[in-house]
């Protein structure tokens, strides 16, 4: 882009030249949405509300370790090495990319977890997990192959409903003493008289442990009991 370009192109900013809070702005030509502010007459555009205000406020910090490919320099070359290494974050969003990336090494220390709230904790606990369950690995070349983004575990249990179960019920399960749950349900509840409802089981560290597909129902007085059939087990 040319001077005459740039300049022709930051003069759509001009309108907010006396805003100094992030201003909402949709530009159609481009269709992209922006916060706008000028500080001190130094324009300041940011995709994300906060990190526009982190301009003005001291930012979030989201620390994390894992290992990351990192570009280096040994021996007059050019190499690519994977480093063990610790890293932070200033939007959640981009914890979970990280995590995405590196499921394998990805770790959250405990003395670390103080600057996560304990929904954040639990989101990204369940994603490693399933991430993991699913087979995915580190990245560890800049060259990504796109089979990775279509995996195969994936396909098989797309729109499969997760739920997590006591532990001692799981066990109970494995070891074939119960073939059912009881669940409250209201007296009008409607029985389905037959079912196809297949459902991954985690523990309650989020661990898999099943894949179970439900197959009858009943009702006696205000409980739902729930038949099923273990599809498969993983340890």
């Amino acid at each position: 882009m040319n001077e005459f370009e740039y300049n022709k192109f930051i003069k759509r900013y001009d309108k907010f030249k006396n805003n100094n809070l992030p201003t909402p702005f949709y530009d159609e030509e481009r269709q992209t949405f922006e916060y706008v502010y000028f500080d001190k007459e130094k324009l300041m555009v940011n995709s994300n509300i906060i990190n526009a205000f982190d301009e003005i406020i001291s930012g979030l910090y989201y620390p994390f370790s894992c290992k990351y490919l990192a570009i280096c320099k040994e021996n007059d070359e050019i190499k690519e090495k994977m480093i063990d290494g610790h890293m932070h974050a200033h939007l959640f969003e981009e914890v979970v990319s990280a995590l995405y990336e590196h499921p394998e090494s990805f770790k959250i220390s405990k003395d670390e977890e103080i600057y996560y709230n304990n929904q954040e904790l639990k989101y990204l606990k369940r994603l490693q997990k399933y991430l993991l369950f699913i087979g995915m690995k580190d990245i560890k070349t800049t060259d990504r192959q796109q089979n990775r983004y279509c995996n195969k575990l994936q396909k098989k249990y797309a729109n499969v409903i997760i739920q997590k179960f006591d532990n001692n019920l799981i066990e109970d399960i494995i070891n074939k003493k119960i073939n059912y749950r009881v669940i409250e349900c209201p007296k009008n509840y409607q029985v389905q008289k037959k079912l196809s409802h297949k459902v991954l089981i985690t523990n309650e560290d989020y661990d898999f442990k099943l894949f179970i597909e439900y197959i009858k129902e009943e009702m006696k007085e205000d409980k739902l009991i729930l038949y099923f059939k273990v599809l498969e087990s993983y340890n």
